[in-house]
């Protein structure tokens, strides 16, 4: 069982939709995406693996919520169209990614992805 070709797969339709992404935190330069695996379940009938990914869609503070809120709205959109081929979508969170230069405005969206 293995959570990073998932994650790299996710990686690479975001990359070829001219979408920003990374795996890794000190990389992220919004906007763009953190993908973040979470769970993974083995179904041994078949073999088959389901797993659970967080993707956090971070774009910079532009000073109010509207702003915010249409700035992850214009990013939903194409991750959404890049990943509707082999991903499902569980949920979307409104977030603020804590930051060493202080809080980003994010949306969390898990998606679910049977390999």
């Amino acid at each position: 069982m293995e959570l990073l070709p998932v994650c790299r797969e996710i990686e690479a339709a975001l990359t070829a939709a001219g979408i920003r992404s990374t795996l890794d935190a000190r990389a992220l330069n919004p906007p763009a995406v953190w993908i973040v695996p979470t769970a993974a379940d083995t179904f041994t009938l078949a073999d088959d693996m389901t797993v659970t990914v967080d993707l956090l869609l971070v774009v910079g503070e532009s000073g109010t919520e509207s702003r915010n809120l249409a700035a992850l709205d214009a990013l939903l959109d194409p991750v959404a169209a890049a990943l509707a081929a082999f991903a499902a979508f569980e949920s979307l969170a409104v977030t603020m990614l804590e930051t060493a230069a202080g809080p980003l405005p994010a949306y969390r969206l898990t998606v679910k992805i049977v390999t």
